[in-house]
């Protein structure tokens, strides 16, 4: 799973996007839990930052939104990232970290 991606694009009006703003892929579970405990303790406040966090409804939809500069960085599967780089040439996401090697609910053993 892609842990942040990020993009370059600007929004419908040409404006760029609050760049504390961060788009979920799904509504608020475990994997995002590191970021909204940050948010609730006020980490991101100390370091200078205004972040609000949106739930989403899906990876692709999270990165589209990334895309299209609607958000500055999003928490999407990085399958999802790569068909959306596939697909649009010279427009890529970037993605930052990663935040599994694989999925949290299979099993290796």
């Amino acid at each position: 799973m892609a842990g942040g991606c990020g993009g370059g694009a600007a929004g419908p009006a040409g404006e760029r996007a609050d760049a504390n703003q961060i788009h979920s892929r799904l509504v608020f579970q475990g994997p995002t839990a590191p970021f909204l405990v940050a948010l609730e303790k006020g980490y991101y406040k100390a370091e200078g930052l205004d972040v609000t966090m949106d739930p989403g409804q899906g990876s692709a939809g999270a990165v589209q939104r990334v895309a299209t500069g609607a958000y500055q960085i999003g928490f999407a599967d990085v399958n999802a990232t790569i068909e959306y780089n596939a697909k649009n040439p010279g427009k890529e996401v970037l993605c930052v970290f990663m935040a599994y090697d694989f999925a949290p609910f299979v099993s290796t053993h």
